[in-house]
């Protein structure tokens, strides 16, 4: 069963800080470990902006993929034009967020490459599998994905 070729699409954009987490705990001396006594959490206005960010692009990147598998995001080679548009699209915006915002940051995580090697080994017997188990989303794809 192989595969067309495909560009997998992986990674993510990351949200770092903006929030605190307080944690209040026991003493050692009462049983050795920490007991969590008081949780509190706190969102930064930075941090749910960043966060919004973070899922519109994630929301672009489920829009152009064909199926989403353990190994990373399928995509046609023929929309690797709008991912290298994302990718650069990403990676301006993610500047321009760190550039305004001081709380929370944003890091480009995502990266695209060509199917191949291990990856595709894993990506076809991830997928023979799907189809095997009658897996919904496999099965709708395959015909998309096989040569």
């Amino acid at each position: 069963m192989p595969l067309r070729p495909l560009i997998v699409l992986t990674g993510s954009i990351h949200v770092e800080g903006g929030d605190t987490h307080k944690v209040r705990q026991a003493d050692a001396q009462h049983g050795g470990g920490s007991i969590t006594i008081n949780h509190t959490r706190k969102i930064t206005p930075d941090r749910r902006k960043a966060n919004v960010v973070s899922t519109g692009y994630m929301r672009k990147v489920e829009r152009i993929r064909v199926l989403k598998t353990p190994y990373g995001n399928l995509v046609d080679p023929e929309k690797l034009p709008a991912v290298k548009e994302l990718l650069t699209a990403a990676t301006r915006d993610v500047a321009a967020f760190n550039a305004m915002h001081t709380t929370a940051r944003l890091t480009n995580c995502l990266l695209w490459e060509h199917l191949r090697g291990l990856r595709l080994a894993a990506v076809e017997g991830w997928i023979l599998r799907g189809i095997n188990d009658k897996v919904p989303e496999v099965v709708e794809a395959a015909p998309t994905l096989l040569a």
